[in-house]
């Protein structure tokens, strides 16, 4: 009896991570760390916060979006938690939205605030329309590719920032196999909650593509971040080559995932585990 109260447990805690998105901000801080490595940043706390605080705001701010706007009918769980807390969560959100305003007003300097603040307006631009029945299923508007996007963007943003060193050709490629590796987990989130997706009548790359033709994209996209990963080892050296074994090494996580999604599925862990792909450049500082 024991074993299936902690199971429950474990289960009513991943579901609360899930719920929160906290294995997000776990997942950003973790990949920001690697990308200051691999520009030769160092990134101060405050900026290390502001992040955390930023990524949950944002993914926060979309759910409640979700939640509003599919109010009559939710078959998504993260929306069904948004809409019963939505008054709790709105309110933490307008708190932790203040914190990172007060900890850019006191160290950030006029261009972190020039393009922080141009990502925030195509931010909240993007969360917006994909909300809005009257724009989400128009074509020219990619959700997972602007996901991808903004996710990337929004964690190499600060090393970039806080970096002596230029952007070179590889630092480059580490950057396109990182945002590939984003778009995709993205894109694989959408095949799993297609059929809510479907009753929602939300739009996404897998509802509009189809299950099929979906899982065809995703073979070729691993495919192309596993390549570009191989490529980046056989053509450095020396930290270059450590960074592209880690993203070698994610994309194999995924291959696994995919391949297992079911089993994933079942245990109730898929989003968890997609998520926490994104901690494994962390162990960067181990080599």
């Amino acid at each position: 009896m024991i074993p299936v109260r902690k199971k429950a447990l474990v289960k009513k805690i991943i579901t609360l991570i899930e719920n929160l998105s906290l294995h997000v901000v776990a997942g950003s801080i973790c990949s920001a760390l690697f990308a200051a490595k691999v520009l030769e940043a160092e990134l101060p706390l405050w900026w290390i916060t502001s992040l955390g605080l930023a990524v949950w705001s944002v993914y926060t701010l979309d759910h409640l979006f979700d939640a509003g706007f599919n109010r009559k009918i939710i078959h998504n769980q993260r929306h069904r938690f948004h809409a019963k807390h939505f008054q709790r969560l709105m309110l933490l959100l307008i708190l932790t939205g203040i914190a990172v305003i007060l900890l850019f007003y006191h160290f950030a300097t006029v261009t972190m605030w020039k393009t922080g603040g141009l990502l925030a307006i195509l931010t909240l631009m993007h969360i917006v329309l994909v909300s809005s029945k009257r724009f989400s299923n128009r074509k020219w508007l990619q959700k997972e590719v602007q996901i991808a996007l903004i996710y990337s963007v929004g964690i190499w943003f600060g090393p970039v920032v806080f970096s002596h060193k230029g952007v070179d050709l590889h630092t480059f490629v580490i950057f396109i196999s990182f945002a590939l590796l984003a778009w995709w987990e993205t894109s694989f989130i959408a095949l799993e909650e297609r059929e809510s997706d479907l009753m929602q009548h939300n739009s996404s790359i897998a509802t509009r593509l189809g299950a099929q033709k979906t899982k065809s994209l995703l073979k070729i996209t691993l495919f192309l971040q596993l390549g570009l990963s191989v490529i980046l080892y056989l053509t450095s050296d020396g930290i270059t080559a450590q960074f592209s074994l880690l993203l070698l090494l994610m994309g194999i996580a995924f291959l696994l995932l995919f391949l297992y999604q079911k089993k994933f599925s079942t245990e109730g862990v898929l989003h968890l585990a997609g998520e926490l792909v994104f901690c494994i450049p962390v162990l960067i500082f181990l080599f």
